[in-house]
């Protein structure tokens, strides 16, 4: 006996009928079977794997800049790097100026942040 629901198809198997009941609704049980084709995996995944981040990336090496002078101004500081003022926001070889302290600067290069020191 095969019932349709939709696009699943149920088969009733011979745990659902008495032994009797088959013999009545004159069934043939050797071909009862589950093919279960139609339905998805249930342990297959549905959410995409998740990705290493920190794997995926490439390692980037620190720009080759070289900090020859601080300007110290609390409120606009700025650095001479390979011979040029710069500021925050500015960019050198590549590399944008996040942050200016007191000994160092950060920037970002190649989506990664370096922070260089003052020789």
């Amino acid at each position: 006996m095969v019932v349709r629901l939709g696009v699943a198809t149920v088969m009733v198997t011979w745990c659902q009928m008495t032994a009797g009941r088959a013999e009545e609704l004159d069934v043939d049980t050797t071909r009862l079977a589950y093919r279960g084709r139609d339905f998805r995996n249930p342990f297959r995944a549905l959410l995409p794997a998740k990705v290493d981040k920190t794997q995926s990336m490439a390692v980037v090496d620190p720009p080759p800049l070289v900090i020859t002078g601080m300007v110290w101004n609390a409120r606009k500081p700025s650095a001479i790097v390979d011979g040029q003022l710069v500021g925050v926001g500015d960019v050198v070889n590549e590399a944008e100026i996040v942050a200016i302290e007191r000994q160092s600067i950060r920037v970002r290069y190649h989506q990664q942040e370096f922070v260089i020191e003052v020789p």
